[in-house]
């Protein structure tokens, strides 16, 4: 019996295996530029193949757009017009070729992504490519040469990790709001990494309410009006010479109008002591915030001593004086415990290394 069972699942496994696959069923097709065709299919999944762009306003799938899940845009295509995408709430992915030179105007604005890969190499962005896009978590600009970044992710609340890793810009004015009330970024470290980024445009990370700090290197020259602002920044540490920070009070009948570049703010402002050029008139406050400025020693390579910690100085000046060196490489492990060894050694060292007035030594357990 037992042998007649074993039979008999193998030849069903033969049977299912033999068995073709069942492709998903044509839902709708047509075209969408010159060259190029689209076939959606029952499974979601919306496909374009061919070569050129996509047209601007195409309307051709728009009666199938809640039910389009996935896209994918073959090798061959060039561009992606304007609105192709724009409110697919349903759309979760989308897979670009090599070949894209462009993406439109809000081409996939108010859509459903959760993911997205710009490929890498030049990509012209058109305004609010993918603002508002609520659900969009991830981004990859990595390796990738844009041209502006124009509330291209506004409004994309859940946005968390930006990958930006090669890629660099070449018009450094056409940066504004580009990150604009995107609630899930904790960093904007992605943003000043990128080659040729020289300052924080307008607007640019205005409403980010999950910063709560930020560092500013020493390759950003200027803030603009609104370049940052969060209910919960705190914290902002410059790390270089000082930048032009907007800021503008106008008058008119009724009151003062301030802007300024850390717009509705109340943080601590670190910045290099003993450097030249940070002046009364480089460190700017606001009307409607307020922003205090501190100096901090510059030069310390922990990566686990802030700036902004209560021993941050302390950690300097045991640097300094060659007190300690830390636990390892850029390691100072700030909370662990001392022992008692440790603990002498460090007075010793403070008090200039002095030698011993005596000889003789009363402990068992120190060779």
């Amino acid at each position: 019996m037992k042998k007649r069972i074993v039979a008999l699942l193998i030849v069903l496994c033969l049977v299912c295996g033999m068995a073709p696959a069942v492709s998903a069923a044509e839902v709708a097709s047509g075209t969408c530029g010159e060259n190029l065709t689209w076939v959606l299919t029952d499974d979601g999944t919306l496909t374009i193949s061919g070569t050129g762009p996509i047209e601007d306003f195409c309307t051709a799938w728009y009666d199938y757009k809640d039910q389009i899940n996935h896209v994918v845009i073959n090798e061959g295509v060039t561009g992606i017009g304007t609105q192709a995408f724009y409110k697919h709430t349903n759309l979760k992915t989308a897979s670009l070729p090599s070949t894209l030179d462009y993406l439109g105007g809000v081409c996939f604005a108010n859509s459903g992504l959760t993911s997205i890969v710009i490929p890498e190499g030049e990509v012209s962005l058109g305004m609010s490519v993918f603002s508002g896009c609520t659900s969009l978590e991830y981004v990859s600009l990595k390796n990738t040469v844009i041209d502006q970044l124009y509330s291209t992710f506004s409004g994309c609340t859940n946005l968390k990790t930006v990958d930006t890793t090669g890629a660099r810009v070449t018009e450094d004015h056409l940066l504004r709001y580009a990150f604009a009330d995107c609630l899930g970024l904790a960093s904007i470290d992605f943003y000043t990494q990128i080659e040729g980024i020289t300052h924080i445009g307008t607007g640019v990370f205005t409403g980010c309410h999950g910063l709560e700090e930020i560092t500013i290197p020493a390759s950003i020259k200027k803030l603009d009006y609104y370049a940052v602002s969060g209910e919960n920044l705190k914290t902002i540490i410059f790390e270089g010479d000082a930048p032009k920070l907007a800021y503008m009070v106008t008058s008119d009948e009724f009151e003062d109008t301030v802007s300024s570049c850390f717009e509705n703010i109340t943080a601590n402002c670190y910045y290099p002591a003993e450097n030249a050029t940070w002046t009364e008139e480089a460190m700017i406050n606001n009307n409607d915030g307020t922003l205090t400025w501190i100096p901090y020693t510059p030069g310390c390579t922990f990566d686990d001593v802030k700036v902004s910690s209560f021993y941050y100085e302390p950690v300097m000046w045991a640097l300094e004086n060659k007190i300690t060196s830390g636990t390892g490489p850029n390691e100072f492990s700030p909370y662990d415990s001392c022992l008692r060894s440790q603990v002498v050694t460090f007075l010793w060292r403070a008090a200039g290394k002095p030698a011993p007035k005596s000889q003789v030594n009363p402990f068992e357990d120190v060779k």
